[in-house]
């Protein structure tokens, strides 16, 4: 994860630092900053940095050499996921109880009955560094001639789209499911309205992850058949 990564990971917190300047305080407020996270950052900067972990490869013609090594296929996809969402993970790890105390800095009594909203937040950020870079790495393998397109046309009609859309179909995206862990707002549902609860959201969040996953490896595995 290089320098331009870590600038689009310490946006909020410039901005929340700024907004925090000119008067903007309290939970709602790091809630909001919360929303940029999750809607912006956590879906489009693993788009950036792993949708074309295969395609370069290809291009490169460097996969036939990679692949001629005793090791599985999919370590290729494994040590290029781990040397960007690691430091991510780690990075907001850091960077969410900054924004958690600007927003609240002039409302101390808050910081300790809001605790557990912080811990929630954390835990919806770092399950969605691993699924979105999943999504990226997953989709992009699979339609690896156009890579980032591909996983950028996903996240605005599935995850954008579907995911505040006021119908079920909401609970197939990561965005729902990580806003409901951080206990961000939901959108309304006008069909069939089912209430998911935390852990729940938790698990499916997983299930998601594992299947783009299971997609990138399975489509490397048949790469020569692609």
């Amino acid at each position: 994860m290089g320098w331009l990564s870590l600038a689009v990971l310490l946006l909020p917190l410039l901005a929340a630092a700024g907004l925090v300047l000119a008067g903007r305080f309290g939970i709602g407020f790091y809630d909001e900053l919360l929303d940029v996270h999750f809607t912006f950052v956590l879906p489009f900067l693993p788009a950036l940095l792993l949708a074309n972990a295969l395609s370069e490869e290809l291009e490169m013609q460097t996969h036939t050499f990679l692949f001629a090594r005793p090791t599985p296929r999919s370590a290729l996809l494994i040590g290029k996921a781990t040397a960007v969402l690691i430091p991510m993970a780690l990075a907001l790890i850091a960077l969410l109880p900054l924004e958690y105390l600007v927003s609240l800095i002039r409302f101390p009594n808050d910081l300790g009955e809001n605790f557990g909203h912080l811990f929630r937040s954390i835990a919806a950020a770092v399950l969605g560094t691993f699924g979105y870079g999943a999504l990226a790495l997953g989709i992009g393998a699979r339609f690896w001639r156009h890579p980032f397109m591909s996983v950028l046309g996903y996240l605005v009609i599935v995850e954008s789209g579907l995911g505040n859309a006021p119908v079920p179909l909401h609970l197939v995206t990561l965005h729902f499911h990580l806003h409901n862990i951080a206990g961000l707002p939901l959108p309304p549902s006008y069909f069939l309205d089912v209430a998911v609860a935390p852990w729940q959201s938790a698990i499916a969040a997983v299930a998601i992850t594992a299947l783009f996953g299971i997609l990138a490896a399975r489509t490397i595995d048949k790469l020569d058949t692609i």
